[in-house]
């Protein structure tokens, strides 16, 4: 890729950062933070997991830009949803590398009727996705976000959380082990 083809993607990704910030920004997750410090975590983390086991630094980038997107199509009005999708089209002018996209994307998008086991199992065959998701579910398991809402919770609502946050620890953990067996249907 050219200078000047590197600096037109960089910029597409800077607005599409932005663009993720503006959409989430009146949503807090669970732990009361702003819901966009969740994005830009799994973001990060998925490409640290990306480039440290396979060294490869656009697969990289690419799983950066779905952990950005990856709770997009399961939490943004549709109108956020066709400025992101626009955005991933001006990163993705690749036919070929945009349909992987948007697949992955797809199998990152749990569908409120689907059992979690069943959607948990789906990702479990794409390379990608189980990274992603390795990311999201240790974002989700971090006690350490529970920090200043544990002490005003109950006894039984402080176990509550703190077995949710094992469960997608022990989730986090076995996407790894996979990725580490590199036992993948796809990607």
């Amino acid at each position: 890729m050219d200078q000047d083809a590197k600096t037109v993607r960089q910029s597409f990704l800077e607005e599409l950062e932005c663009t993720i910030a503006h959409e989430f920004s009146e949503i807090r997750d669970t732990c009361g933070y702003p819901y966009v410090g969740h994005c830009l975590f799994v973001a990060a983390r998925a490409r640290e997991i990306s480039l440290n086991r396979y060294g490869d630094a656009a697969a990289a980038e690419t799983a950066y830009i779905i952990g950005l997107c990856h709770d997009v199509y399961e939490d943004l009005p549709e109108a956020g949803q066709r400025e992101v999708d626009h955005l991933l089209d001006a990163l993705f002018p690749d036919v070929s590398e945009r349909e992987s996209v948007r697949h992955w994307l797809a199998l990152l998008t749990h569908k409120p009727s689907e059992p979690y086991a069943e959607y948990f199992e789906r990702i479990t065959h794409s390379r990608m996705a189980s990274v992603i998701k390795a990311a999201d579910a240790h974002h989700n398991g971090m006690i350490a976000r529970w920090k200043f809402r544990l002490p005003a919770m109950t006894v039984a609502e402080g176990e509550r959380v703190r077995e949710k946050c094992a469960a997608y620890e022990a989730r986090s953990a076995r996407l790894l082990g996979l990725l580490e067996r590199n036992v993948f249907d796809e990607d």
